[in-house]
């Protein structure tokens, strides 16, 4: 089947740290949900198991999630050893299970009420796939290029927030790093997801921290280096990339 030759062509991709342009057409995959079928492939065959997630709203009734897996989650500041590229995001940690609700779909007040913590974070990004013009069923396929995670200073969440870029600034090795802004919001990022999305591996649960989608774009990085985000005063990450590490 299509689905388990992906998964395997991922499963040794992840493993050999190499990479495919795209899935050969013989294991092309064939809709969304397929997708997500190779995503818990590529789990199961790993022995992975679900530490937080990824989402983002594709639009109001559409949204997208990808596991990140336990061992790939760092709290700052932390050094690594290698970065291929990063993302700067809002995090948060659940309080409350929030599973995929189609027949009733959550409101905003519902998705504040479950998320009980707040941090800045870096999203580790990396490609299993490298095609510019990969489909939506290979990009769930590859989970987002998701390849981990860097929580910074974590506090208790109070209230809304729903344009955080407005006041994120960015910076390499203590420097002013541009980047192109990108006005998402959050909350519903999560709320897109859990009343639209299709995951085969459960879904958002309590305790789960789940980043919402880049406000700045995708940094590539250089080794060494330093980068750290920081939003108002209330929230910084920093992560430094050393191949000494």
């Amino acid at each position: 089947m299509s689905i388990e030759a992906a998964a395997q062509l991922i499963v040794e991709a992840r493993r050999e740290r190499t990479t495919l342009a795209r899935l050969p057409k013989s294991c092309r995959l064939g809709s969304e949900a397929d997708g997500y079928a190779v995503q818990k492939a590529v789990a199961g065959a790993l022995g992975l198991a679900v530490a937080g997630w990824k989402v983002a709203a594709r639009s109001s009734n559409s949204g997208v999630a990808a596991p990140i897996f336990a061992g790939t989650v760092h709290q700052a500041p932390v050094t690594l050893p290698h970065v291929n590229a990063l993302e700067t995001e809002i995090a948060f940690k659940l309080k409350h299970d929030l599973p995929l609700r189609y027949r009733q779909p959550y409101s905003r007040q519902e998705i504040l009420h479950a998320i009980q913590s707040v941090a800045l974070a870096f999203e580790l990004v990396d490609w299993r796939l490298t095609a510019v013009d990969l489909d939506l069923p290979e990009r769930v396929a590859d989970c987002f290029a998701n390849a981990g995670l860097v929580l910074g200073m974590v506090r208790p969440f109070i209230g809304d927030i729903s344009s955080p870029v407005k006041e994120l600034s960015l910076f390499r090795n203590q420097t002013p790093e541009p980047f192109e802004a990108k006005d998402i919001d959050p909350v519903e990022s999560i709320r897109a997801y859990v009343n639209f999305g299709g995951d085969t591996l459960g879904g958002l649960k309590a305790g789960h921290w789940v980043i919402t989608g880049s406000l700045s774009g995708i940094q590539k990085v250089s080794c060494p280096e330093t980068w750290t985000a920081r939003w108002r005063d209330e929230l910084e990450v920093s992560l430094r990339i050393d191949p000494k590490a």
